[in-house]
């Protein structure tokens, strides 16, 4: 017994060869958005470099023309600057779909002074959560990284190292992975 007539063959026929075309691709694009961002937290620049377009542009926020950073040298300063001291982005969810990656992710970070008062007596370490839109050229490099504003406040947590990759891992646990059914 057929679940399905011809008109709706035909308009799954349609769907899988127009716009969604990117399906193929979308394992290898996830797994080269995650690696992106473990180049990041590692602070390996050559690695983050290897995924951006010539051209490259991040947009922080969009809150005046300075967050606009142009250039894959302007990018990676402005990663530098951003990167917490043994950081570490957990993915919640990672969505691919036609030339577009949508990342809703919560870095984890120690001893960022800047941004938490660390006291010798009580360590702590740092939990931001963002959302990032990444848009892709036709060679699946990096054009495009937008880091929306957003209501989300940093979170402060007790504890050192240890539990920071602890925490890290809990939150992995609750991630959401994307599935393709081929």
């Amino acid at each position: 017994m057929v679940l399905f007539d011809q008109d709706a063959l035909i308009t799954f026929a349609a769907e899988v060869n127009g716009e969604v075309h990117d399906r193929p691709l979308r394992r290898a694009i996830d797994s080269k958005i995650r690696d992106f961002f473990l180049c990041f937290d590692t602070a390996d620049w050559d690695g983050v470099e290897e995924h951006l377009s010539p051209n490259a542009k991040l947009i922080d926020k969009l809150v005046d023309p300075g967050h606009i950073h142009t250039g894959n040298d302007s990018i990676i300063d402005w990663l530098t600057l951003e990167r917490g001291v043994s950081q570490h982005t957990i993915h919640h969810l990672l969505l691919v779909d036609r030339g577009r990656v949508t990342c809703y992710v919560s870095t984890f970070w120690t001893n960022k002074h800047d941004l938490i008062d660390q006291c010798d007596d009580k360590p702590q370490f740092g939990e931001e959560r963002d959302v990032y839109i990444i848009d892709l050229d036709d060679q699946q490099q990096i054009k495009r990284i937008e880091r929306r504003a957003n209501d989300s406040k940093i979170l402060e947590h007790d504890g050192d190292l240890v539990a920071m990759e602890n925490a890290a891992a809990e939150a992995e646990k609750h991630a959401m992975q994307m599935k393709e059914i081929i």
